[in-house]
């Protein structure tokens, strides 16, 4: 008996002990450690450097050769190669309204800048918190650019990447993007601008402008949020946040093959989008689908160009002014929305969902609530196996 008593002990242990290791294990899978973008555990970066580490340089000037520039101590030495890039970094710079803060020129070595603080640029045409011109291969980000002529002119630069930038406040536009092609531009802060948030000219082709706060760009008379002209093709505009500008997006002459997806186009207060005929340079062939449209006031599309296509023939855009019906509740309005323009678009498949969609009983309703964080079922097992031991323990105790 004293030995089936033991057995009985035994059992319910190593039961609760199963049970223990079981709920540890699956606590573990739930919450694995924090890591960040590169998939390495976000550890503290030591002897961080504020962006004022360097506070008394007004420009920096690198024209074809980084081997001068390199030996200032505001320049890192690099091998100018991906791995190993000349960086510009830990700088607020006062420009003193003459000429651009950074300039750099014909240049193919890699770079960076970076965590800097720069305003007060000169107001000559082409004058910037940090201008690029016939360069390739490098990355702003994290910088702080305002109260400049542009706080980023791309000039004939390809292969640059704009990311997690706070650019407010330029007298003229955010971001200038000029026969420069094949560019990423994200995460970034485009605010309070005075005419363009970011203005794409003159055969601008295959960027890349995505999850970028592009917002408050009104200027005196107008204010866009993008703005396209001149034979701008192939660039695709993805989940931006555009509000609150005159205008969101503006394309014109010959603007062509671009595509906008999950664009939240809320709260412009005269256009969320115009495609412009100007004197017959149309735009065409442009592509608009899973767009948020809700605009303040005015219009939300002129659409006077041709063949720019509103949906794919399954899904379309959501118009905040809509006032067909969703009868089979499929989550497409019933009826096309008419778009405004000379074009006579029309967008055949509208998101919408007027709300009735009634609730239908189905069989998972009588399974009982679920528990949050652990398996019911699995649950269910361990509590019987339990209740089977503790029945056994008291047929060994008599």
């Amino acid at each position: 008996m004293a030995k089936l008593k033991k057995i009985g002990y035994g059992y319910v242990f190593l039961l609760f002990f199963v049970l223990s290791l079981t709920s540890a294990s699956y606590r573990l899978e739930i919450d694995p450690p924090m890591e960040n973008e590169n998939n390495s555990l976000d550890l503290e970066a030591p002897n961080l450097r504020t962006s004022d580490y360097w506070d008394d340089v007004s420009h920096i000037w690198v024209d074809g050769n980084w081997s001068d520039a390199a030996t200032l101590d505001w320049i890192q030495d690099g091998a100018g190669t991906w791995n190993d890039p000349y960086r510009i970094e830990n700088l607020t710079m006062n420009v003193g309204n003459t000429g651009s803060g950074i300039y750099i020129a014909n240049t193919t070595e890699y770079f960076i800048i970076k965590n800097c603080t720069i305003y007060l640029s000169g107001t000559a045409p082409y004058d910037a918190a940090i201008r690029l011109f016939n360069a390739t291969n490098g990355i702003i980000e994290s910088c702080d650019l305002n109260n400049n002529w542009m706080g980023i002119n791309l000039d004939e630069s390809d292969n640059i990447t704009i990311r997690d930038n706070n650019i407010y406040e330029n007298i003229q536009m955010g971001i200038r993007v000029y026969k420069s092609d094949e560019n990423r531009i994200y995460d970034n802060l485009v605010t309070d601008d005075g005419i363009y948030g970011i203005f794409l000219n003159a055969g601008a082709d295959e960027n890349r402008i995505y999850e970028n706060t592009i917002t408050k760009n009104t200027g005196t008379t107008y204010g866009y949020g993008i703005f396209f002209s001149a034979s701008c093709k192939r660039n695709t505009i993805h989940s931006n946040e555009i509000s609150q500008n005159k205008q969101g997006i503006r394309l014109r002459q010959y603007c062509s093959d671009n595509v906008f997806t999950e664009n939240n186009l809320k709260g412009n207060s005269l256009y969320g989008v115009v495609l412009f005929n100007n004197s017959g340079y149309l735009c065409e062939n442009n592509t608009f689908l899973k767009n948020y449209f809700e605009t303040t006031g005015g219009v939300n599309v002129v659409d006077n160009g041709t063949d720019n296509k509103w949906d794919n023939g399954e899904i379309g855009n959501y118009w905040h002014d809509y006032e067909g019906k969703d009868e089979d509740d499929d989550g497409i309005g019933d009826d096309p929305y008419a778009i405004s323009g000379t074009a006579n678009a029309i967008d055949n498949y509208p998101i919408w969902d007027d709300g009735d969609e009634k609730k239908e009983k189905d069989d998972t309703d009588d399974e009982g609530p679920a528990i949050p964080g652990f398996p019911f079922g699995f649950l269910m097992g361990i509590m019987s196996l339990s209740v089977l031991g503790l029945i056994m323990l008291r047929k060994f105790k008599k």
